[in-house]
């Protein structure tokens, strides 16, 4: 879309203002901004520019600034500005505001509204009888297909595209096409076809003049195809294209970004070979162009860290590594505002900076003396901490989800409160697991060699058996989980009489409770012998006692089907069963649980307990996560500012329990979102359930809790584990789905 909107930019532009300069010179100000990623100093170069501008040229230009409200992830700025100059629009902006409304919707996650754009913006298209302007939004909407996993449909609106394409006799917009198509069949796992589609548009090249943007496009898709597949031709299809950019008379007139670019892929296309030395010529070539692009220039640090691990230079390694971290860590959010494919890129292109810093300094660990050794784990488990801090923020698109946080909790020494409690820190790498483990005199560090891939494979088999009660299919994968994660610390855990395990997991291990594991010696759940807790984050933990003393509970409560959601007939018996245990209660059921009740409530005393008995959904988007109340839906956003600090509360909620709440099977996001839903309420602990638990089993349990907290000298972490005890010592509901689900997050004091 931006090719064709920068055409008709161009085209009225000129006609009208071919004697000024100066417009010119800060429209494509606003572009070398947006192409940099900064986004608002582009809208600020374009909005100076508009003023000088005729009529239709503002509305292209209005055009480019929605887009760039979009991509900073403001989008509903974006649909207004939209919608505001779609009227003064000619028919062919018109077609261009309905696909960029569709993909502004989709950001919003209003996928019907979208479609419906794309339908109008295509009847429109097809009325005007221009093939340029349907291939460009049938383009686009096969893209929406394919963001929707609608295979079929993209596939056929693509090549509907293509050929609308072909009859405008646009090259460019048919070498876009056939781009898309590659990228779609690669997603399928298709290889083959992928390559196909790539070599269609490298035959289109000829047709066209040379474009350094053009090359690197198709040059990237190489790479993410020979990344996916290790498929020779594709890394020759990269390293051509590549090497002609750079010989190219016409790079050299290029900015420096689009020059770094061909260096800095030539090297990843070195390393790949195996080439070091070129591979390193071109990165530091790549670095020198870049000085003053952060977002490239932490790749090509990274990508030097690589070669120097390559080489077996460590230190060096650790150095470059550092170095990219240091410039990646701030612009993070940056980087990843308005993406489509942000889950993809935040795994590829910012988590293994992360991992990889962390995996040299555990290496380097190992063959350290004592005291450097101790020093080099807590540098490890820091770089970590960082990247789990950073997963959230993204999760949540919130940099301030960290940092209030991080302004309430207050600095304490977790490895000083360790008497009876391990902190478990599992790092998960492609070759092997790295465990850190937190006692009275220090880290301990063990390594077990299972892989990434593996120990992900396993855990998903575990989660889908582990929820079936009919059969006990999950004790296989219990038992080799125990294996791996718990066996090789049972020596330590017994020397310093551990009672309390606090696990920070990492990746699949967020979709599994590891109370279920399952020794095979003892023939114990891991439950049985320990008391459980699990956090998101060490930095972002607030570890400190209950207060027994005047606690009050805010009780809330659906147990009607409502929205088209089942009944929960057992939640009034839960709630009544939870009254009986607190003096001081307020309680919200069925019709009286609504927004304003629970806003109510909550300005009059500052609880410091809030349980909601209710459907709750944990989405891959934090924006479809949400508890069910009576005639609404409370979103994480809606419960933070409910629960947050202000002139009634200045204490954080001690806890806030979800006693009825679910994450898909397998969804690792949606896991991150449970595990972080403490830290985004402003809560200090959180008990919730990583599936739908039986209405009877889950009232029962939770009223257990509740009686078991009440007890002196009883932590949260110590109650859920007498309470799921309890359950499990009934006969009819001892399997682990019924009573394993549940989940102590964050304090487990």
């Amino acid at each position: 879309m931006k090719t064709m909107q920068l055409c008709l930019f161009c085209l009225l532009f000129v006609a009208g203002y071919s004697h000024a300069q100066t417009p010119l010179q800060t429209v494509r100000q606003g572009e070398e901004a947006f192409s940099q990623g900064a986004y608002a100093k582009a809208i600020n170069n374009w909005q100076q520019a508009l003023p000088q501008l005729e009529s239709n040229a503002q509305v292209d230009l209005h055009i480019r600034i929605g887009s760039a409200y979009q991509a900073l992830g403001d989008y509903r700025t974006a649909y207004q500005y939209l919608l505001q100059h779609q009227k003064s629009a000619t028919q062919q902006q018109q077609i261009l505001i309905h696909s960029q409304l569709a993909d502004t919707l989709l950001g919003m996650q209003q996928t019907l509204a979208a479609a419906e754009q794309f339908e109008q913006g295509v009847k429109l298209a097809r009325q005007t009888q221009q093939p340029q302007m349907l291939a460009h939004i049938l383009n686009h909407q096969g893209t929406f297909f394919s963001v929707q996993d609608k295979t079929k449909q993209a596939e056929e609106t693509y090549e509907q595209a293509y050929q609308q394409a072909e009859q405008a006799q646009d090259a460019d917009l048919q070498i876009n096409i056939r781009s898309n198509q590659a990228r779609l069949a690669l997603q399928q796992q298709n290889i083959t076809q992928s390559l196909q589609h790539l070599q269609q548009a490298q035959a289109l090249l000829p047709k066209i003049n040379f474009a350094l943007a053009q090359q690197l496009a198709l040059a990237q898709l190489a790479l993410r195809i020979h990344r996916e597949s290790q498929h020779p031709q594709a890394l020759a299809f990269a390293e051509n294209r590549l090497q002609l950019a750079a010989q190219n008379p016409a790079t050299a007139k290029e900015t420096p970004r689009l020059q770094a670019q061909v260096r800095g892929y030539l090297g990843q296309v070195y390393e790949r070979k195996g080439e070091i030395a070129h591979a390193q010529k071109f990165s530091r070539m790549a670095l020198f162009l870049s000085q003053k692009q952060p977002d490239l220039s932490y790749q090509w640090h990274w990508q030097l860290g690589r070669l120097h691990r390559a080489e077996g230079d460590i230190p060096a390694a650790i150095q470059a590594y550092q170095q990219a971290l240091d410039i990646l860590h701030p612009i993070r959010m940056r980087l990843t505002s308005g993406r489509r494919d942000v889950q993809e890129f935040f795994l590829q292109s910012l988590r293994p900076v992360y991992f990889g810093l962390a995996d040299l300094l555990l290496q380097q660990a190992w063959q350290a003396s004592a005291e450097a050794k101790e020093q080099l784990l807590k540098q490890a488990r820091a770089t970590v901490e960082k990247l789990k801090v950073a997963e959230l923020e993204e999760y949540f698109q919130d940099e301030c989800v960290a940092i209030s946080n991080l302004e309430k909790v207050p600095v304490v020494n977790l490895d000083a409160l360790t008497r009876h409690t391990a902190m478990l820190y599992p790092i998960l790498l492609p070759d092997r697991m790295e465990l850190l483990v937190s006692l009275a005199d220090g880290i301990h560090h063990l390594r077990v060699p299972v892989s990434e891939r593996e120990m992900t494979q396993t855990i998903r088999a575990f989660q889908y058996n582990l929820q079936d009660s009919r059969n006990n299919r999950f004790i296989r994968e219990a038992i080799q989980l125990h294996e791996w994660l718990i066996q090789p610390l049972l020596p330590l855990l017994s020397k310093y009489q551990i009672d309390t395990l606090v696990i920070v997991p990492d990746g699949a291990l967020r979709m599994i409770p590891l109370g279920t594991l399952y020794d095979r010696e003892t023939r114990r759940f891991l439950i049985q012998d320990y008391a459980l807790a699990v956090t998101p984050s060490l930095d972002l933990t607030d570890p400190r006692p209950l207060p027994h003393e005047n606690i009050s509970v805010l009780l809330n409560g659906l147990s009607k089907g409502v929205q088209n959601f089942t009944a929960l007939p057992n939640v009034p018996r839960e709630i009544r069963g939870i009254e009986s245990l607190f003096q001081q209660r307020q309680t919200l059921l069925d019709e009286k649980f609504s927004l304003t009740s629970i806003n109510q409530a909550l300005e009059n005393q500052p609880y410091s307990i809030v349980h909601i008995a209710s459907h709750g959904q944990f989405d891959t988007d934090p924006r479809n996560t949400f508890l069910l109340t009576y005639h609404d839906k409370l979103t994480m956003n809606k419960l933070e500012t409910l629960l947050g600090l202000g002139s009634i509360r200045k204490q954080p909620v001690e806890l806030l329990t979800l006693s009825a709440c679910q994450t898909a099977v397998g969804d690792e996001r949606a896991a991150l979102g449970l595990a972080g839903v403490a830290i985004r309420a402003g809560a200090r602990s959180a008990l919730a359930s990583l599936w739908f638990v039986n209405d009877e089993a889950t009232s029962k349990l939770i009223v257990e809790f509740y009686r078991q907290l009440q007890q002196p000298n009883t932590s949260k972490a110590q109650a859920l584990r007498k309470a799921q005890l309890a359950l499990l010592k009934q006969r009819m509901f001892r399997h682990p789905a019924f009573w394993g689900a549940f989940l102590l997050i964050g304090n487990w004091l």
